[in-house]
Formats: structure tokens, sequence, C-alpha cells
């Protein structure tokens, strides 16, 4: 692969750390929070909307798997377009955007007086999900990419927290008394939404006044500058190892997900947990999240990126290697099974872990193979669209297979887990990346983004981008 463009990489950073914080981080923070604190009390709220919530019991279950995925496949089907609206116009302008809509969506979701608004606020809220590429893109552009993994560890970092907080959160929420305003409802259900409303309307509020547009994205030159919008589109897609990448993180969700919906049915029959342990056991899998991104950012001072994602990559399957050995060799009959609750944490340890790895060097490892700033945009949100199918996929895939067996489930991830192994390793070459410059780490926060140097390009010898209403 040809060295990177010192001129493309190299980027000043326009933010302090606390402004980086209270605008990027804090946006990734509620996208992470929002299906925390939404999830635990969504079946319950559809029930309350229900005229006939004993008869329609099993469709009340549909509708909430439909409202789940719904969510997911919203975001899906909008990334593309969110893609390209980065590429093209100013962050700020996509952002508010984003805000306001994920705004709107919570608190559609709270007023609502019939299943279908709670369906279209989620739905809202998925595309509103696409901040998330945002942030992604902020970084690559006022970074060099020897910093960059960096940066995209302290955006994992705010999404894990906000994860780890939001069924915290519900807890004291789920203690609300019912009161009515005419046909509104303020609820222990609803709730959720006007909260995550009010956090939206804050974070508008720090895009508004506190944002800093990064450096323009530089104009495509040359053969670049002809190419049509199907053309650039299938640019994205022309590198072998950005496909590979792209298949990658589906991977990640596909089996994140899966494991999720596998916890609580399986908790339930080994180990007869409630509601309340099953939120223990998932806070304590996101500590385990935590710690592992902590232990990432240290060693993406030492490692390459694809070195990080082949040691995330084995840590998947580690654990569904000892899952299948645990399984087999439980005492119990083929056809229920049964492994100690030690046994149980240590596999979804490895898992959760394996994500802390994955999504911290996907994203910056897919925008430097891809190597073409006019597409940074559209790159990330084809990674959201991966991760989005994932979401969607790896449910149904769980949900179809437990029935039959639990071994099928592992079984399944394996395969897949096989067939990327393969790939990753005829690719490996290929994501090789030369970093020509070494990041330069300040404590001080007046050096910039998160500690990052920032001395002009022309101190360090690197010609300036100038968008285009600046040219001579």
């Amino acid at each position: 692969m040809k060295t990177s463009n010192p001129a493309q990489n190299e980027r000043r950073g326009r933010m302090s750390t606390w402004k980086f914080v209270v605008t990027i981080c804090f946006s990734v923070f509620l996208q992470g929070i929002d299906y925390g604190i939404v999830m635990p009390s969504m079946l319950a709220y559809m029930t309350s909307k229900d005229s006939d919530p004993e008869e329609n019991k099993d469709w009340l279950s549909l509708f909430f798997g439909i409202t789940l995925s719904a969510f997911s496949l919203a975001s899906l089907v909008t990334a593309p377009i969110f893609g390209m609206w980065y590429d093209r116009r100013p962050m700020k302008e996509v952002a508010l955007f984003l805000s306001f809509l994920a705004l709107g969506g919570s608190m559609m979701y709270a007023l609502a007086v019939a299943n279908w608004m709670i369906l279209v606020g989620r739905i809202i809220c998925g595309m509103a999900y696409n901040i998330f590429t945002g942030a992604n893109v902020y970084v690559i552009r006022t970074t060099s990419i020897s910093e960059r993994s960096g940066l995209f560890t302290k955006i994992t970092m705010a999404f894990a927290i906000g994860t780890a907080l939001g069924p915290a959160i519900n807890f004291p929420l789920s203690k609300i008394g019912d009161y009515y305003f005419g046909p509104f409802e303020f609820s222990a259900n609803s709730s959720p939404g006007f909260l995550m409303a009010a956090l939206f309307f804050l974070n508008a509020l720090t895009f508004m006044f506190l944002f800093e547009e990064p450096i323009f994205v530089p104009e495509a030159e040359g053969e670049k500058a002809n190419r049509t919008c199907l053309q650039e589109w299938l640019a994205i897609f022309s590198k072998f190892s950005c496909v590979v990448l792209i298949i990658t993180q589906f991977l990640v969700i596909f089996t994140q997900s899966t494991v999720e919906v596998l916890v609580t049915p399986q908790t339930h029959q080994w180990y007869d947990f409630d509601p309340f342990q099953n939120s223990l056991l998932f806070t304590g899998m996101t500590v385990v999240v935590v710690l592992a991104i902590v232990a990432v950012g240290f060693m993406v001072k030492w490692f390459q990126d694809r070195s990080l994602l082949m040691m995330g990559h084995t840590l998947v399957g580690a654990g569904t290697v000892v899952f299948v050995i645990f399984l087999v060799l439980s005492p119990e009959n083929r056809t229920t099974f049964f492994i100690p609750i030690w046994q149980f944490c240590f596999v979804c340890a490895l898992y959760v872990a394996a994500i802390a790895f994955y999504q911290t060097v996907l994203g910056s490892l897919f925008s430097k193979l891809l190597d073409d700033p006019p597409l940074e945009g559209r790159g990330q949100s084809v990674m959201g669209s991966a991760s989005a199918a994932g979401a969607i996929v790896g449910p149904i895939i769980s949900t179809i297979l437990l029935p039959h067996g639990i071994l099928y489930v592992p079984a399944v991830v394996g395969v897949m887990w096989g067939f990327v192994l393969f790939l990753l390793l005829i690719s490996w070459h290929k994501m090789y990346v030369h970093e020509p410059i070494v990041a330069e780490v300040e404590a001080d926060e007046t050096k910039g983004l998160i500690g990052i140097n920032t001395e002009t390009q022309e101190e360090r010898g690197f010609p300036t981008y100038t968008a285009p209403d600046q040219k001579a």
C-alpha cells in the first residue's frame, strides 16, 4: 500500500479538550445512554398503551422486537445520506440537525398515546444515531494518522460509559408515579423519553455555541475531481482491505447482539436470574469493556491498528472455543446443557473485551486505508451501516437458533469468525499503515484536542487546506 500523504493526514485540531468532551464525546455518550435507558421499560410502556394487553400479549412481544429492529434499520438506511452530508456541508450543520432530530424522536416517544408513536419515535432516534459517524469524521479531519487511534479510544470510552449508565439511570426513573396531563402521561415508562429529550436539547446547545468547525475537506483533484456520485461510492469498495474491515465491523456487532440476546433467557433458565440480577451482569460486562478500552488506549502507542484488530479477533475466537468446550463438557443432557455461572461470565468477558479492541481501531484503520479525504463521511457511514446490519441480523439468528439448542449459536459465530480470519490473513500485508509523524502528546489542555500538539501545518512543514470560499 502506498504511503499516505502527510499533508492529507496532519491536520490541525480546532477544539480544546473540554470543548471536545462537551460536544463530540457528549453526543456519543448520549447515544450509549439512550439504548440503556429506554430498553428496560419499553415493553411495559407498550403494554400500558394497549387496550387488551393480556389478549394481545404475543402481538406486543412481536411489536417490541419490530421496534428494536426498526431503530437499527433506520440507522442503516439513512447512514449513506448523512455520510454524503458530512462530506459536502459543515459538520456543525449536520450535528445540529441530528441533535434536534433525536430531541424530536425522544419527545414523540415520551408523548406517545399509541404504540405506533413509540415505533415512529424510535425510528427517528435511529436516524439520529448517525451522529456517531460525525464524531469519527471529526477525529479523522483533525488528527494525523499516528494520533487517530488514540482519539477513537476516547470516543469508544464515551459510548461505553453511556451504555453502563443507562440502566443505572433507569432504576430511579422506574420509581416515578403516574401523572396525566390530558391524553399525555408522565410516568416511569415515559420519563426516559422526557429525560433524553432534555439531554439532546443540551447537546444541541453545546454544538451551537461551543463546536468549532475543522478545516474544510480538500476538494478532489485530478481524476478524482471528475468522479460521478456512483464512482465515489464504488471507490469505497475498490480496496479489498476496506471491504474486509466492513465485513469485520458486521461480525463485531453481530457477535455482540447475538450474545446480548442469549444472555437474558440463558441466565433465567440456568441461574433463575431476575431483571435486577441481569442488570448487574450487564453492568459488570460494561466494566470489562471500559477496562479493555483503557488497556487499548495504552497499547495504541506501541502496536499497529492491524495488530490490535487481530488481538480482538483472537479474543472472539477464544471465547467461542471456550464456550463450546464448556457446553460439551457440561454434565447435563445435550438438549438443555448447563455451565456454572463463573464459566458463563468468563465467556461473556472474553467476548465483550474483544469489542473494545474492534471498536477502537476499526474506524481508525478504515480511514487510513481508504485515504480519500473527500469520502471520509461516506466511508464512515458505510461502517455505520455494517454495524446496523449486524444489530438487526444478530438477534434474528439468535432467536431462531436458541429453541433448537444453545450450541448452534457459538457454532454460527465460529463459522463467521473463521471466514473473517481468512479475509484478515490474506489482506494482512495491505493493512500496514506507514505513520510518518509521531504524535506529540502534551498534558497541557492549551495544546489542543485531548493533549495533541497543535502546531500549525506551516510550522511543521506541510501545506494547509482552505475552504473554496477562502481561495484567492
